[in-house]
């Protein structure tokens, strides 16, 4: 599956690494040059709570045009900013494509369709987890602490998975 996760902060930045190490074609796309230069050259380094250490190279961009269209798109910005992200990734939604959010707030998927329109495939998202930030590249994360629970716009949770 190729996927665009859109924003590296913590969230973006585990789930990116963590679906890289599960073998997912994914490119994070991030507007911060300090963050996009550091996992450029370095990865993802993720220190765990049970001991272990995940150090992974995941592609990333400034530029979301240079990716092309994915199967998933997944935005992991904060909530004012998402209006701008959507519409900045666009080039990456194809008639195919879904689009989930994972970011904290309310109202996020509905401004996502607005951006694109209703006909669009947007999934809801709540993602949770206790991650900190230890540089631009270097996360701390408490495993077992993660989850994510999708579902259709209209609100009807269809899954859950634990991290």
């Amino acid at each position: 599956m190729k996927i665009a996760i859109i924003g590296a902060g913590n969230i973006g930045s585990l789930l990116g690494a963590l679906l890289t190490d599960a073998g997912q074609d994914v490119t994070l796309v991030e507007l911060r040059q300090d963050i996009v230069h550091a996992i450029g050259a370095e990865g993802v380094r993720i220190d765990m709570s049970d001991g272990r250490t995940l150090q992974t190279p995941v592609s990333i961009t400034g530029d979301a045009g240079s990716i092309g269209t994915v199967d998933l798109v997944i935005l992991a910005v904060k909530a004012n900013a998402t209006r701008d992200a959507i519409a900045g990734a666009r080039g990456l939604i194809g008639d195919d494509t879904w689009v989930l959010s994972v970011q904290n707030g309310a109202g996020n998927v509905e401004a996502i369709a607005e951006v694109l329109g209703s006909e669009s495939h947007v999934i809801g998202g709540v993602f949770w987890s206790v991650v900190t930030p230890l540089g631009p590249n270097h996360l701390s994360w408490v495993v077992g602490t993660g989850g994510l629970k999708i579902g259709p716009a209209s609100g009807v949770w269809a899954r859950k998975w634990k991290l």
